[in-house]
């Protein structure tokens, strides 16, 4: 009888983590928010209605009126290889998008064990910029882990989180334009590049 129950009782905790993995999963593969969507009146797109990615990007630049050569796209599609490039090699000032590739640089640094997850970056208040993100809107701490200063910078473009990540690796490892150089192995940049927050939608894929 108590094998029984074992039994009984692993069988249903196994179909529980199956139901929970296939939920997951759905979650996961789940690309639009459609409740944020219906609030801002937004419909997804059909994809099987257009021939190319290509229409799809030339649509919407229409629909917004947005200039063609002010916007800088590299797409790559792992899964079909599929890509689709504009003014790819254009250095425009990239904003918060420098996040992106200086967290790949900092993954990098841990391969390579010169840091791990667990290590501390200080703060200082100079790195404090407003902004989203629980280290911006909490009290100051004296370090944060690096793993928490990551996912804040990617998931809530914390500044202050972000800043503390860009001057560690300034004031450890140098210059932050010609690290992202070396990353990405390009070299192919005017001297402007050196001088602010460039960056060209090529070097931000070639980060991923």
């Amino acid at each position: 009888i108590i094998n029984a129950e074992e039994t009984s009782n692993s069988v249903t905790s196994e179909s529980s983590q199956e139901e929970s993995m296939t939920e997951e999963t759905s979650q996961e593969t789940e690309i639009y928010d459609y409740q944020t969507m219906e609030n801002l009146d937004m419909v997804p797109l059909e994809y099987s209605e257009y021939e190319s990615l290509e229409e799809i990007v030339y649509e919407l630049m229409a629909k917004y009126s947005l200039d063609v050569s002010q916007v800088g796209l590299a797409y790559t599609n792992l899964h079909t290889e599929e890509s689709f490039y504009l003014n790819e090699d254009e250095q425009m000032i990239v904003a918060s998008m420098y996040k992106v590739p200086m967290v790949a640089m900092f993954i990098d640094l841990i391969n390579q064990g010169y840091l791990s997850w667990d290590s501390e970056l200080p703060y200082s208040e100079e790195y404090y910029q407003d902004g989203a993100g629980e280290i911006t809107a909490n009290p100051k701490q004296a370090y944060y882990r690096l793993d928490d200063l990551a996912y804040q910078a990617i998931v809530y473009s914390d500044n202050t989180a972000s800043l503390i990540l860009y001057y560690y690796y300034v004031n450890n490892f140098g210059s932050f334009r010609t690290g992202f150089q070396d990353f990405v192995d390009y070299y192919d940049v005017p001297e402007v590049y050196f001088y602010d927050n460039y960056g060209s939608a090529h070097m931000m894929n070639l980060s991923l």
